[in-house]
């Protein structure tokens, strides 16, 4: 469970890189399973680990992911922009 956003974040940072579709596909399906590993086990994990308010715990959790899901073209879009998709490895670091 700890190693799947690790896996998600390094591996779906490679988009930018991915020279050829059928590169490109290897990297979005790794990067997914990285992600598929991590999310049920931490749903399982709040609503465990939520005591009394396991709604409420559970609730947070989904709300973090959206706001995550909904900043994600409004920070990286700029990005892009500036530095072009070559550089998107660089936004892996904050993650290492």
């Amino acid at each position: 469970m700890v190693a799947g956003p690790f896996v998600s974040v390094a591996l779906l940072s490679l988009i930018g890189v991915g020279w050829s579709p059928a590169v490109l596909g290897v990297v979005l399906v790794a990067g997914g399973l990285g992600g598929a590993a991590f999310h049920p086990a931490a749903a399982a994990l709040v609503h465990r680990l939520g005591g009394r308010r396991r709604g409420l715990a559970m609730s947070i959790h989904i709300t973090g992911g959206s706001i995550g899901y909904s900043l994600a073209p409004v920070l990286f879009a700029p990005f892009v922009g500036t530095f072009g998709l070559s550089w998107t490895p660089l936004l892996a670091l904050p993650v290492s």
